[in-house]
């Protein structure tokens, strides 16, 4: 259970941080969706940039801070931690494709998203926890959110809007 928590609070740390530019992502871009493209765009290197220093920290005193709790404690919540940062990558990547979709109207997509990734991880997790323990629902939940992002970026064309026009130049 407890190395539950662990997991926990560093998704609270670094999911918490693309949450919040992804809700302002869909308050913005519902207010002026002439800018949508590039207020997606900025709000994912944005929060990728942001999550870069926090993830490397974790992974490097994760150990010790969780040993806090015991020896115990830090070797079996360890590479949990470690599988959950690296999630937070791929998982800003689907967070900012769901806030664009939503702003667009486009619901069917972000519930396509999240509804896909739900049925890997679950999947997953049902497949790799007898084995792994909770690292195999850590990774399920990793390879759950690679999935959606590679998907996401494939599909790009469909779920950001389109370039706008640029009108009054030369030819």
């Amino acid at each position: 259970m407890r190395t539950k928590r662990s997991g926990l609070a560093s998704r609270i740390t670094l999911f918490g941080c693309f949450l919040i530019l992804s809700s302002a992502l869909f308050a913005e871009g519902s207010h002026d969706t002439s800018t949508l493209r590039q207020a997606s765009i900025n709000s994912l290197l944005t929060t990728l940039a942001v999550i870069v220093v926090p993830a490397g920290v974790l992974c490097v005193i994760g150990r010790s801070v969780l040993s806090v709790f015991g020896a115990h404690y830090a070797a079996a919540g360890y590479s949990l931690l470690i599988v959950l940062v690296l999630s937070a990558f791929p998982d800003t990547v689907t967070n900012v494709a769901v806030a664009t979709l939503r702003v667009r109207g486009m619901l069917s997509g972000a519930v396509l998203i999240n509804g896909a990734m739900a049925a890997i991880a679950v999947a997953g997790a049902w497949i790799l926890t007898p084995g792994l323990g909770i690292v195999g629902a850590g990774a399920s939940w990793l390879g759950a959110q690679t999935v959606g992002a590679l998907g996401v970026i494939v599909s790009a064309g469909r779920w950001l809007p389109p370039r706008p026009l640029v009108l009054g130049g030369t030819l």
